[in-house]
């Protein structure tokens, strides 16, 4: 790789630390909070990464992808294809959390080395407990390949969307070949991904002519191993404002941006990956064409749920549930929401329990009393005349002893006293005056001797 593409790349990790680093410390977290379950951690971060979306794709599509065979010994279907995105292999969350780490690390300081970037100290990561000790030494090699195949993974489906009528062939063919793999039934299928990969990653085709066509002529392993690592033949100098060296990039392969990006965005919602990811050149939201490469990386985020629980936003994922339900309204509710119902609409029901919950809430002297459905109605009528129907409430016949007692009660409570001295400041001037008369003329008709 030429000195000025490598300088680039480095540049790009460099240039974009502000997006890296926040991306970064929200991926431990989810990965830190998720990990504190005391029932099955690693079987749940799993799901978190990659299991979820494994889940929702389409049967046909799952078994061509993945290539099932015959266990005999187990008797059950085992896949032979992307083997490393199952959960049987994933058996390094804690070299996995060590890697997050420095990622954020080098994304969190404005100068730091890139050392734990290389793929010779990702190699060396091992998994291991306090109680255990050393539970498995190729962890680190093991990670190298999960991001691959995730990788992998997340360009052929991205892809399958983004072309349907490639999507309709293989459905075609599938259904006339029913045991081909995928590769089979993609006709060209590396070629076809490479092409794709290339227009995603490099879609300038003037000024970027000369990295297509090299792009062009790898087969997809390479065109992967291109995009997610950064092969250094000689010591680079790092340096500052062309003077200062700052630190020396040793001779390795190093994770590159998008592997950085990619690897963290796994570990991400994805409400968080879509407005984080959005923010970086190349991946914004405003520029249609990226679209599809955005997807990509934010494929294997997960979409927040009622399972979550442990989730920031578990308040929101509470309220959007019930909304949920009460979109879904019992059935018991017909009667009252049909267009031809014989009851009152719900809504009116709600209403009338609150106004009656309010005032027996104000007034609990007479909520267990004989005369409560008579202070009920009398309150609604005096308070509320607007809502009487409702009660029944428009002709109440009252004795004038009760008239004044029920008056006294509701004049002296301190949640009414003086209530119309209280919205004067409130009300208009206009408005005030009108109310004011207004309840003085039904105070009259109150008191007015009945035939």
């Amino acid at each position: 790789m030429e000195q000025k593409q490598l300088e680039s790349r480095f540049n790009q990790i460099f240039n974009n630390k502000g997006h890296t680093g926040p991306i970064a410390e929200k991926a431990v977290k989810n990965f830190e909070t998720i990990r504190q379950h005391k029932v099955s951690p690693r079987e749940r971060l799993h799901y978190f990464a990659v299991g979820h979306a494994l889940r929702n794709i389409d049967k046909d599509l799952k078994e061509s992808i993945f290539e099932y065979n015959l266990d005999e010994e187990q008797k059950k279907q085992k896949p032979t294809q992307f083997t490393t995105l199952q959960s049987d292999f994933f058996r390094f969350e804690n070299a996995l959390l060590t890697l997050l780490k420095d990622i954020r690390n080098c994304n969190g300081h404005y100068v730091h080395t890139f050392d734990k970037l290389q793929l010779d100290e990702i190699l060396k990561l091992q998994e291991k407990n306090k109680e255990h000790g050393i539970l498995n030494k190729d962890a680190g090699c093991q990670i190298i390949e999960f991001l691959k195949e995730a990788f992998e993974f997340s360009i052929l489906i991205q892809f399958l969307k983004e072309k349907p009528k490639e999507y309709e062939k293989f459905k075609k063919r599938k259904n006339e070949n029913k045991n081909q793999s995928l590769r089979n039934l993609i006709g060209g299928y590396e070629k076809k991904l490479v092409k794709y990969l290339c227009d995603k990653f490099f879609p300038n085709e003037e000024k970027q002519k000369e990295i297509r066509d090299k792009f062009i002529e790898h087969n997809l392993e390479e065109a992967i191993e291109d995009l997610l690592f950064i092969p250094v033949d000689e010591d680079i100098e790092w340096k500052l404002g062309e003077e200062h060296v700052v630190f020396v990039i040793k001779k390795g392969k190093y994770l590159s941006f998008y592997a950085q990006l990619f690897l963290l965005s796994m570990f991400l919602y994805k409400q968080e990956a879509n407005q984080l990811i959005s923010k970086i050149r190349g991946f914004k939201r405003s520029e249609d064409e990226f679209q599809y490469k955005r997807n990509i990386f934010t494929f294997f985020s997960k979409k927040v749920s009622s399972q979550d629980i442990h989730s920031e936003e578990k308040h929101l994922i509470y309220f959007r549930d019930i909304i949920q339900y009460l979109n879904r309204f019992p059935t018991a509710w017909n009667e009252y929401l049909s267009p031809e119902r014989k009851n009152l609409p719900m809504t009116k029901l709600l209403e009338k329990y609150i106004l009656e919950e309010e005032i027996f809430r104000t007034f609990s002297t007479y909520k267990n009393d004989c005369n409560r459905e008579l202070f009920l109605k009398y309150t609604i009528k005096r308070l509320f005349r607007k809502k009487a129907e409702l009660f029944d409430a428009e002709k109440i016949s009252i004795d004038d002893n009760l008239r004044k007692k029920f008056n006294y009660e509701i004049d002296t409570s301190p949640e009414l006293k003086n209530i119309h001295e209280k919205l004067k400041g409130k009300l208009k001037p206009k408005d005030y005056y009108k109310n004011i008369k207004r309840k003085e003329e039904l105070e009259k008709e109150d008191e007015s001797p009945k035939n």
